[in-house]
């Protein structure tokens, strides 16, 4: 690939601190763009017009060499001219002399300034554009990225005399452009190697799920580091962010067919012959890159001369395929369309095309990245319609990070669900679904330290509840209890998997509230610090009360503490009085979830684990349960509605707020959306702002501000036709929980049901 003429020439500009902070408004909050491992990032505006992202480098990172981390990056950027390369448009390397506080006195110190500037690339991170559900992403786009981030790739490698090893490959340091052409960059941990050179670091690097198994054992680096990051990544860019963590769940030729069949359904009637062998080749590069033996993954050379031969045959081929209509239409009846043609396209009289939003863009066809990787088979009977996305029920609600699904009938009555995004990734997920004879299903799985229990739940626990519940008595306690259990014991087999390459899932985990409605009888069974609240008409007032339905697994509640403390009588420190919060093991405060395996099973809890998780003593037994509270409660014509949250609504609205605004509105649309806007007016309140400022604020800098929030309303109704909506949205690191989120008390399933009689 040839290089870009505005990456030849022009000789990066040597900055003054000042001027850095006059065009960020001195490095302000409202300029932050984004986070880097090794420092902020800022969007400016130099005097020319041209703009620019800032990013200031932290000046202290634990184990590493800050001066060296700035000199590795600066020098190595410099040197870098290509079209899939982040250009460096300027540096910072001032000491500015100030009164500073140093060990309880004022002194007279040095203190570092340092930053790089870089062009301003509008098209964001392709671990932003992953994680958007919305972004419908088809695969000529898909595969334009992988061939650009294997150029720029090939050129790190093979550039130069001495080539560059990355050695943080991932999808947060790969920008887009507007034309979504990728970029590499954060090159912080980079380094210049000889081409045939293998060596070792005792100084830990990377991106745990990025590294190769080599460096995880052994510390090793060599250029097939790169290669299998390059690997993880073209997994994600093809089958989702959870690709690569479901491709150890199966033979490399099974999921080269899922992978490869998923995108034959989206594609069908616009898919050649050549996008099929594109798609397998991709998908087969892949794979040989992640292999675990480093001597059997191929170089970026060679990868590149593999994809170089696709494009041949791509421009030889007469009677290609017309790859890009200007005409795409959606049909219903087969469900086949590339991602790119989710409008229909029409021309109007004076030439130009006309976009109109069809019924398929409330509710789009399945991603192929969001691939359905097979799991228990049950022989449900429940009918699955398509994944709703961010542009389903019509509207974004005036902020970007809001997917809203707003009314719809199911078995049992009406409901409406709501996800708001905080993290930097999504890590709440939800699912409706609801047919004979099953009844209805609503589950919130609240995801923490990743997204990939949150997702393992999704797919896999309603599968094993219509296996426990396939007997004679249907739905009970008991069922619900052995499908929680098995979707347990199904994702830490997966931890067991993935152990020695990806040992960081062991700290993964979700909590999980689920609502069955089956033959008039309302199951709530929790895990965690999710939330079911019944809103229920009082007889003697007529009034409607909220009834608080689940029990929360969080020890900051006495009665969650006690049960903990009584069931490891020998274990003095099971809970910690850590950050003016109560915590399990000085860690976290629930006491219930799936997952975390590395509290669960002492084998996890070991090396290759990174330090900070492993426990300084020795357990025995879990730390943590994965049975869940279960409530069983008889349907009465009082019961008007039930909400479901994830513990970000009630960290700003109590029960009954929550119940007076459902019951002001009882089924207008978007019941689930008010509840959601009402928390974020409260949040905006607590810190003295604005709800419009606070809908500028980006994921990830938003989670200062508040947690992820789902919530899902059911109303009670009469029995309607099937339905089935899944809400599968991404997910940053999982915030501490705070004890004031929590308003109720710690209710037992008795409780409950005494106030519910």
């Amino acid at each position: 690939m040839e290089n870009d003429p505005q990456h030849t020439s022009v000789m990066p500009r040597d900055f003054t601190f000042h001027l850095l902070e006059q065009i960020t408004n001195k490095f302000s909050k409202d300029r932050i763009i984004g986070y880097g491992g090794y420092g902020v990032v800022y969007k400016g505006v130099l005097d020319n017009g041209e703009e620019v992202a800032v990013k200031k480098l932290y000046n202290k990172h634990p184990g590493l060499d800050d001066d060296k981390q700035f000199t590795n990056e600066c020098t190595n950027l410099m040197r870098l001219q290509h079209q899939n390369i982040v250009r460096l448009v300027g540096y910072c390397y001032e000491i500015a002399h100030k009164v500073v506080e140093y060990d309880g006195q004022y002194v007279y110190a040095g203190v570092e300034e340092r930053a790089l500037c870089f062009e301003y690339l509008q098209g964001g991170t392709l671990e932003k554009l992953l994680s958007d559900e919305s972004c419908g992403l088809g695969w000529h786009k898909r595969y334009k990225i992988i061939r650009g981030v294997c150029e720029g790739l090939h050129y790190l490698h093979n550039g130069s005399k001495d080539p560059i090893y990355h050695l943080d490959l991932k999808p947060a340091n790969i920008m887009l452009d507007k034309n979504m052409v990728p970029k590499i960059g954060d090159f912080g941990l980079s380094r210049l190697f000889d081409s045939t050179q293998t060596c070792t670091t005792k100084v830990i690097i990377g991106t745990p799920g990025y590294m190769p198994p080599e460096y995880i054992n052994r510390y090793q680096i060599t250029q097939k580091f790169d290669v299998f990051s390059l690997g993880v990544i073209i997994i994600q860019v093809m089958a989702g962010r959870g690709g690569y963590l479901k491709c150890g769940d199966m033979s490399h030729q099974e999921f080269i067919d899922l992978v490869q069949g998923n995108w034959g359904k989206r594609l069908q009637v616009t898919m050649s012959s050549h996008t099929s062998h594109e798609i397998k080749t991709c998908i087969e590069i892949a794979l040989r890159c992640v292999e675990s033996d480093r001597v059997k993954r191929p170089t970026i050379a060679e990868i590149v001369d593999e994809l170089n031969k696709i494009d041949d045959v791509k421009r030889s081929l007469a009677d290609e395929d017309n790859l890009h209509s200007t005409q795409v239409k959606l049909y219903t009846n087969s469900g086949a369309a590339d991602a790119e043609g989710a409008l229909t396209v029409d021309h109007r009289d004076d030439g130009k095309e006309q976009e109109h939003m069809t019924l398929e863009d409330k509710i789009l066809e399945d991603d192929p990245s969001d691939t359905e990787y097979p799991g228990p088979q049950t022989g449900g009977t429940l009918e699955r319609l398509p994944t709703l996305k961010a542009k389903s029920g019509g509207r974004k609600a005036q902020d970007d990070l809001l997917w809203c699904h707003d009314l719809a009938r199911c078995q049992d009555g009406d409901f409406s669900v709501a996800a708001m995004q905080a993290n930097h990734f999504m890590e709440d997920q939800c699912l409706v679904e609801s047919g004979l004879p099953f009844g209805t299903f609503a589950g919130i799985f609240d995801g923490h330290g990743g997204p990939e229990a949150a997702y393992f739940i999704r797919d896999h626990l309603l599968p094993n509840l219509q296996e426990t519940s396939s007997g004679l008595q249907g739905v009970t306690a008991d069922a619900i209890r052995e499908a929680f259990l098995a979707t347990e014991q199904g994702f830490i087999t997966l931890v067991s998997r993935q152990w020695e390459t990806k040992p960081s899932l062991a700290t993964v985990g979700s909590c999980c509230l689920v609502g069955v409605v089956h033959q008039r009888t309302l199951f709530i069974a929790n895990l965690g610090d999710s939330r079911a609240v019944l809103g229920k008409v009082w007889h003697v007032t007529e009034e409607v009360l909220a009834v608080p339905l689940s029990a929360e697994h969080n020890v900051n509640y006495d009665k969650a503490r006690k049960e903990l403390i009584a069931e490891h009588p020998d274990d003095p420190d099971i809970v910690v009085f850590k950050h003016n919060v109560w915590r399990v093991k000085g860690i976290f405060q629930l006491s219930r979830s799936i997952g975390d395996a590395f509290l669960k099973d002492p084998r996890y809890n070991m090396e290759p684990l990174t330090t900070k998780f492993r426990l300084r003593t020795p357990f025995s037994k879990p730390l943590l349960s994965a049975s869940p509270s279960i409530l069983s409660h008889s349907l009465q014509p009082c019961d008007r509605f039930v909400i479901f949250a994830s513990d970000g609504l009630w960290e700003h609205l109590t029960n009954q707020e929550a119940v007076d605004i459902v019951q002001k509105h009882q089924r207008a649309e978007g019941s689930a959306r008010r509840l959601i806007k009402a928390a974020l007016l409260e949040a905006s309140r607590k810190r003295e702002m604005t709800y419009s400022h606070l809908k500028t604020i980006g994921k990830g800098v938003r989670r200062h501000f508040h947690d992820d929030i789902t919530v899902i309303v059911l109303f009670f109704s009469h029995a309607v036709q099937p339905l089935s909506i899944r809400c599968p949205l991404d997910n940053g690191s999982n915030g501490p929980l705070s004890s004031s989120s929590m308003d109720a008390q710690f209710l037992a399933p008795g409780n409950a049901d005494e106030m519910l009689s």
